[in-house]
């Protein structure tokens, strides 16, 4: 196999405004200027291409757009979610295959093989693989017909995996016969993370052609904001919520109370049923919560089984009494998931603004011990912090 080992040759005009832009913007808007810069990226070069509502991406010397997912994908926050949905979407608007892999080692140590966890459409389309036929699956049992190139290739990208060095090639591929580019990096320790791309004689990107109405219809900003699983608001949006309503709080002097949650023995459902099961209840557990608060409260998924309920509060203790109330009674009638029936407990801890705290740290931290106190009473119980003033067992 013949490969040259070398840096990408970018249109250096271009990449520098487009990488520095896009730089800046993440320091300014964080996940979401990121999206939206991503899909700008995206509309420009789509749009010098554009025939009616189709645009062909031709001949590009190398792909912009891999840079900008590239160093996306490295960002920490960003990568615990590259499994999710929307990001399988974001990748799947690029022209470039893409796979995800994790190194296997032997007994001794030394890489032998790798598991591919996440490819997208352009990996289907180049090697015309379809991804439930490969996912999860041994390279060295799927590629057995290849093993002498599937051990240098196993090297090569080991070395990405476990050291963390970012590389990138031009090889012949004798399994597509066909020219490959090919980026790789390492987006967690023990994976590697593969870019790449058809190359004709002048080492430039095969034509291919795509709906520009995918790019306009995929909302960045709602991604950014909310979890793909329930389409709760998720993390990043409670923090600029809270804070919203806190400055507001103190200007006009009302209060506010924050719930926190979560599902009783969550990790043993998810262990002894399954991660779809898993799933299935945390999207009904989404739907029961939002079903029982007023317009005006919000409801945020914090991660894994925890939420958020956000509450303004005119009566202060009897209306959210009343909410956690009726949250309890309806978490405790049984979630059904496919044939499956199961009851579930939740605990919640209640803080409210201001006697439990003047930031929202601190008012976290309090509903957040609150909850535990409540699990210690067997589940299906709220409990406000300082449980002297009140605790209720519905």
């Amino acid at each position: 196999m013949k490969s040259y080992l070398g840096n990408f040759h970018l249109e250096v005009s271009y990449f520098i405004i487009t990488k520095y832009f896009y730089q800046f913007t993440f320091k300014l808007y964080g996940f979401g200027g990121k999206m939206c810069i991503l899909w700008i990226t995206s509309y420009y070069i789509c749009y010098s291409f554009t025939w009616g509502d189709k645009f062909m991406l031709g001949y590009i010397n190398e792909s912009i757009q891999s840079n900008i997912v590239i160093d996306t994908l490295k960002e920490k926050d960003f990568y615990v979610n590259l499994d999710a949905s929307p990001i399988d979407s974001m990748l799947d608007l690029l022209i470039e295959g893409f796979a995800l892999c994790k190194i296997v080692l032997d007994s001794e140590n030394k890489p032998y093989d790798a598991i591919l966890v996440n490819v997208n459409k352009g990996f289907e389309n180049i090697t015309s693989i379809k991804k439930e036929n490969i996912l999860g699956k041994s390279l060295r049992k799927s590629f057995s017909n290849h093993l002498g190139i599937l051990n240098t290739l196993i090297n090569i990208f080991s070395e990405v995996a476990l050291v963390g060095k970012a590389i990138s090639f031009v090889t012949y591929s004798t399994v597509l016969n066909k020219k490959l580019k090919i980026n790789a990096f390492s987006p967690k320790q023990g994976e590697f993370a593969v870019f790449f791309a058809i190359c004709n004689e002048n080492k430039q990107t095969k034509i291919m052609t795509y709906n520009i109405d995918n790019l306009k219809k995929f909302n960045w900003k709602f991604m950014a904001y909310h979890d793909p699983l329930t389409t709760l608001p998720n993390r990043r949006f409670l923090t600029e919520k809270l804070n919203e309503e806190l400055d507001l709080a103190k200007k006009y002097n009302y209060a506010f109370s924050i719930m926190f949650l979560d599902i009783d023995n969550f990790k043993c459902i998810n262990d002894s049923l399954g991660h779809e099961v898993g799933d299935c209840i945390l999207k009904e557990f989404s739907s029961r919560l939002k079903g029982n608060i007023r317009n005006n409260d919000t409801v945020f998924r914090l991660g894994g089984d925890e939420f958020i309920i956000f509450l303004k509060i005119k009566d202060r203790l009897s209306d959210i009494t009343k909410i956690a109330d009726r949250i309890v009674k309806s978490l405790g009638v049984p979630f059904k998931c496919g044939s499956k029936e199961i009851l579930l407990t939740s605990s919640i801890g209640i803080s409210i603004y201001p006697e439990d705290g003047a930031d929202i740290t601190t008012l976290l931290k309090h509903a957040d011990k609150a909850m535990y106190d409540a699990k210690r009473q067997g589940g299906s119980y709220f409990k406000f912090y300082n449980s002297s003033l009140l605790s209720s067992n519905p």
